[in-house]
């Protein structure tokens, strides 16, 4: 998937300069790198998330987009700029997704809002409760199970890095016995399992930690494949510089020529005049000889 994806967009780098680009075409490569952000963002794969997702985002600014998918967007990038812990970044581009769709009735608003209350309880601990009482908030104005559970899982994360055991295992529990994510159900068993070391619960561990077995070969196997799709993307990113680079220098070339030219042109004209006015001096010198000759014979 990823080769077609970044085979898609050299095609379409080699046939159109981006001036060039109408509507369609600009939406099919918006959708392109929407696509390789999310490929890229499944293996943790943060720099090229981001980079993909940001040239998404300027192509769908291009072609005016919905403020909501231009929202989703850089909410994406916040929320892969608040993983790598670059946290001012993060905010930056959480405000801008708030700014952009400002609809507090949407779905996306409230999640949105919910990276935001994460993000100041991460960037100062003192705000747990500030952020809890955002997240309960959200809470109640959930409409779906799937949503109540993604507060539930922000919810049992802070309770459990404030090491509230009790409360963040029964968070943390309803997500990982209901959630359908796997990635979240798999974060979820991380911290349980953590609980039941403290609380010594033996007989429980064993649930969540048979769970995590397997992706300890998975997470093996991964990394050979984000190699691959790492230097995939490395490629891809060196051809493209060297595209624009030989595009670079025919824009050279050609601005070289055209000033060639024009000077040659201005030297060929500067030439022109010199003997025109050399000759028209010439004329002008016989012409006044003869009339000094007619008048010594007149």
């Amino acid at each position: 998937a990823c080769k077609e994806y970044l085979k898609a967009l050299e095609v379409m780098e080699e046939h159109f300069e981006e001036k060039n680009l109408m509507k369609n075409k600009i939406h099919f490569v918006a959708l392109v790198y929407i696509h390789l952000s999310g490929l890229y963002s499944d293996y943790y794969l943060h720099e090229q998330t981001i980079s993909c997702a940001k040239h998404s985002l300027s192509y769908l600014q291009k072609q005016d987009s919905s403020s909501w998918h231009i929202a989703w967007v850089l909410n994406t990038i916040g929320s892969q700029y608040e993983m790598i812990r670059e946290f001012d970044s993060a905010y930056y581009y959480y405000k801008r997704a708030t700014t952009a769709i400002n609809d507090t009735t949407l779905l996306l608003y409230r999640d949105i809002c919910s990276h935001q209350a994460m993000l100041e309880y991460k960037t100062d601990n003192q705000k747990a409760e500030a952020a809890m009482s955002t997240l309960f908030h959200l809470l109640s104005a959930s409409d779906s199970e799937m949503e109540r559970l993604a507060r539930y899982s922000f919810i049992g994360e802070i309770l459990f890095h404030e090491k509230q055991y009790d409360s963040a295992w029964k968070y943390l529990n309803i997500v990982f016995n209901n959630v359908t994510n796997t990635g979240c159900k798999k974060q979820a068993a991380e911290w349980l399992v953590e609980i039941c070391k403290v609380q010594k619960r033996n007989d429980e561990i064993i649930k969540y930690a048979g769970f995590l077995v397997p992706f300890a070969n998975l997470e093996e196997n991964k990394s050979e494949i984000k190699s691959q799709l790492t230097e995939l993307y490395n490629e891809y990113s060196q051809n493209k510089l060297e595209r624009q680079h030989q595009k670079d220098i025919s824009h050279h070339r050609r601005l070289s020529m055209m000033a060639y030219s024009g000077l040659f042109f201005i030297i060929l004209i500067v030439v022109i005049l010199y003997h025109y006015n050399k000759r028209r001096k010439l004329h002008l010198e016989n012409q006044i000889k003869e009339e000094k000759r007619a008048h010594i014979i007149e």
